[in-house]
């Protein structure tokens, strides 16, 4: 499948970003999400998918970049279980891989280019599996590889875990007696992102202001527990992956070792980038996201010879 070419729209205006729709899952469950950018078909089309805790806000500031608006088709979705995608069924990378395959039905889209961070990244994989006919590239920024972490974090989930299982199961039973919240929190992530960057000076720090805390504040206790479980459970088949795809690495970042990269570096299907940001790369340096991701799709035609 090759990539999609990149149409010139000289002197058009883009249109507005971003138009709320909405699908509903195979399980009866509501997925929002939004699209802006170019209306033709032909346009390169990119979905976004965020990573643990957050929502389609935390792309606006990417999806407002030029080349995004004046080329290419966007669409940007909350996660089941995230945002306004409420789920209080199962979360996990078959569920959410059937989604992003539902939606690339419901648009006709026969050549998307899926762009995840963190775990966004590695459900990519799942619906790219799932969807391989419908997707022509895959994009991740900072892809979150279990067997790549640091030890210290190893040591601090297996540590966790107990903890995390023990809440898990007392919040499954509050469910099942039907006490469970009904309001969230609802974040606009670009504006929070503008106020965290500078506080974000260490690791702890960043777990302080984007983590836990911050996160559950917007999704359901049991949603969240279930998409952490996936985060760590699920383990994407990366030397498999057979189509064009640019992988984003934050040269600051804390979360793996030295060969962090080495599962997808083996894959001659893949090319990294590394660019001056910690893991939290598209509050860091958006700039950068964006001018890698402008090459790899502009460069489709070439990758695929």
């Amino acid at each position: 499948m090759g990539m999609p070419s990149t149409p010139d729209p000289a002197g058009a205006d883009p249109p507005p970003l971003l138009e709320h729709r909405t699908i509903v899952g195979e399980d009866g469950e509501p997925i929002h999400y939004y699209v802006g950018g170019r209306t033709e078909p032909t346009a390169p089309l990119l979905v976004f998918l965020h990573g643990l805790g957050s929502n389609h806000s935390r792309w606006h500031r990417l999806a407002r970049q030029p080349f995004f608006q004046q080329h290419c088709r966007v669409i940007v979705l909350d996660l089941r279980g995230h945002g306004a995608s409420h789920a209080r069924r199962r979360i996990d990378q078959e569920g959410i891989g059937r989604d992003l395959g539902l939606l690339l039905e419901h648009e006709n889209a026969h050549r998307a280019i899926l762009v995840g961070h963190c775990l966004g990244a590695n459900l990519a994989v799942r619906a790219w599996e799932l969807s391989a006919e419908r997707i022509a590239g895959l994009v991740f920024i900072e892809p979150f590889i279990v067997s790549a972490l640091r030890r210290r974090l190893r040591f601090a989930h297996a540590a966790l875990l107990p903890l995390v299982w023990c809440i898990y199961g007392a919040v499954r039973m509050l469910n099942d007696i039907g006490l469970r919240r009904t309001h969230f929190r609802t974040i606009d992530f670009e504006s929070y992102d503008e106020w965290v960057r500078p506080r974000l000076t260490s690791f702890w720090a960043a777990v302080r202001w984007m983590g836990p805390v911050v996160d559950l504040q917007t999704m359901p206790v049991m949603s969240y527990l279930q998409a952490f479980e996936t985060l760590f459970a699920y383990r994407p088949r990366w030397a498999a992956i057979s189509c064009p795809t640019l992988v984003i690495y934050g040269k600051k970042a804390e979360l793996a070792g030295a060969d962090g990269q080495q599962p997808l570096v083996d894959n001659p299907n893949v090319q990294v980038r590394s660019i001056e940001a910690s893991h939290f790369v598209l509050t860091d340096n958006v700039q950068g996201v964006a001018s890698a991701i402008e090459s790899f799709v502009r460069g489709g035609r070439r990758l695929d010879s």
